[in-house]
């Protein structure tokens, strides 16, 4: 981060930034990466790889170091600066029950945590919310933005950006800020870290002004001096001891005095924060009501537009009916014409067929009227022949003779005028059928 009179370029620190939600397509809080193990572990893999580093698990009395776990136990304590500041590095080592006992436990804390989980931790831990965001707009990687710096705390600052017309506010963290492992300081000034140092014993003011006048007066004398210190502070009187005890109780209100403004300052800058995280909820829900609104609005939409639809298909449905409905009363007009045609067909055909029976019986009649009349013909003829047979008795045998012929002629041509009367009236009879049924 490079600050100016009145900017601030926020760069991400080793190219991350908690604005990219990383492969895992999942919004990242510190409350699911506690409990949901897979999202943890996908979304630190994720924040090496926007770093352009390899993660690479820590082994310890050659186990792998449950990094999830180390993260859960270093947060829930206050993060890492917490845990070192109250000497809880061993407390969070034994909770892996190794199979060894870690004698260098803070050490080992210290030296893997800083390595896989401190950026980590500052990213999701320290500030869980720390994108910026206002009035529904968010902040892309990389984005240059102008702002001021609203107050300095231990580790970070808390800021208020602009980006147009829009105000952002969040937390900037120092990320390069880091304590080198290889050095070795006093325990008391390690703890301090921005703390009030504990107070100084009687002995120890007294041990440090002894220090300073033996090596002036020991003319490049070296050591520690610590035995010899030691026999002049068992030697030295109760009277002389009590002003040194003075110093150490007017030491001892002095650290109360900055403990108590110090937890004061701690507290302030947690009002802040929740405040700050308070007004980024707000927004979010805002946001989400009105993401709510406009699914439901798109919902009646679509339900009007569904109704709509099946009141069109409805409409079609009916026409389709009414339509049938026409089609099948025509078909029954049509039936209806076709029966009466047929009907009509079976009248005309019976009325030939009357007719025809009709032209027959004259036929037989005149036909059994010419059989009368061949009939009476042939009585006739009879009767002359018999009257000539009695002529013929009387004449001669010849006469007899000629007239059994003539009667055999007689008779013969009958018979023959009778069949073929017959026959004529049978055709006619049979053509006059014919015509009927046709």
């Amino acid at each position: 981060m490079s600050t100016g009179k009145s900017q601030i370029e926020v760069v991400t620190a080793n190219g991350f930034s908690t604005f990219e939600k990383g492969s895992s397509s999942r919004t990242s809080t510190y409350e699911n990466l506690v409990q949901n193990s897979e999202l943890f572990w996908d979304t630190l893999r994720d924040f090496f790889k926007s770093s352009g580093r390899e993660l690479q698990i820590p082994v310890v009395e050659g186990k792998r170091l449950d990094l999830h776990r180390l993260f859960i136990e270093v947060t829930s304590r206050g993060g890492l600066e917490e845990v070192i500041n109250n000497r809880r590095c061993k407390e969070v080592i034994e909770v892996f029950k190794f199979k060894t006992a870690v004698t260098n436990a803070a050490h080992v804390l210290k030296t893997n945590y800083r390595k896989t989980l401190l950026q980590f931790e500052h990213a999701y831990f320290q500030a869980p919310r720390s994108t910026f965001q206002g009035n529904g707009m968010e902040m892309k990687p990389g984005a240059v933005v102008t702002g001021r710096i609203d107050e300095k705390f231990g580790s970070g600052y808390l800021v208020t950006m602009k980006m147009g017309s829009k105000e952002f506010k969040g937390v900037i963290f120092h990320t390069s800020s880091q304590e080198d492992p290889t050095t070795h300081r006093n325990k008391r000034a390690k703890s301090s870290h921005g703390r009030p140092k504990f107070p100084r014993s009687s002995y120890n003011f007294f041990f440090a002004e002894q220090h300073v006048r033996i090596k002036a007066e020991g003319g490049g004398r070296k050591g520690p001096f610590t035995k010899e210190i030691a026999e002049m502070w068992k030697n030295l009187s109760e009277s002389d001891k009590k002003v040194y005890q003075e110093i150490f109780l007017k030491d001892k209100e002095r650290y109360k005095m900055e403990l108590s403004q110090d937890k004061a300052s701690k507290y302030s800058y947690a009002a802040k924060i929740v405040a700050a995280t308070d007004a980024v909820e707000t927004v979010a829900e805002t946001n989400a009501t009105e993401t709510v609104a406009a699914i439901n609005a798109a919902e009646t939409v679509a339900a009007t537009n569904a109704a709509e639809a099946v009141a069109e298909t409805d409409a079609a449905e009916t026409v389709a009916d009414t339509d049938a409905v026409k089609a099948v009363a025509e078909t029954d007009a049509a039936e209806a014409v076709a029966e009466t045609d047929a009907v009509k067909a079976v009248g005309e055909t019976d009325a030939a067929e009357a007719v025809a029976e009709t032209d027959a019986m004259e036929i037989v009649a005149e036909t059994d009227a010419a059989e009368t009349i061949a009939v009476t013909d042939a009585m006739e003829i009879v009767a002359e022949t018999d009257a000539a047979k009695a002529v013929a008795e009387t004449d001669a045998p010849e006469t007899v003779a000629a007239t059994d012929a003539a009667e055999t002629v007689a008779v013969t041509d009958a018979m023959e005028i009778v069949a073929a009367t017959d026959a004529a009236a049978s055709a006619s009879a049979s053509e006059t059928v014919d015509e009927a049924s046709e």
